[in-house]
């Protein structure tokens, strides 16, 4: 997700982009689920298996806590 990195610089902006981004996360969450459920494994080769790492320790850590 592409977020608003100038957020705050123009004075007139009354929103947070987060506040936008909680409205809009059922929606974008509903496409993105039908975006990948439409996807045929068959005709696609996925490449994330390819990409995957090993969680840091401390990384592990906060989320086990």
């Amino acid at each position: 997700m592409i977020s608003n990195s100038a957020e705050g610089i123009n004075p007139n902006w009354e929103r947070s982009i987060f506040d936008i981004y909680s409205e809009c996360a059922p929606v974008v969450g509903k496409v993105m689920l039908e975006a990948m459920a439409a996807i045929d494994p068959e005709k696609v080769h996925c490449h994330c298996s390819e990409n995957i790492i090993e969680m840091p320790k401390s990384v592990q850590n906060r989320l086990d806590m």
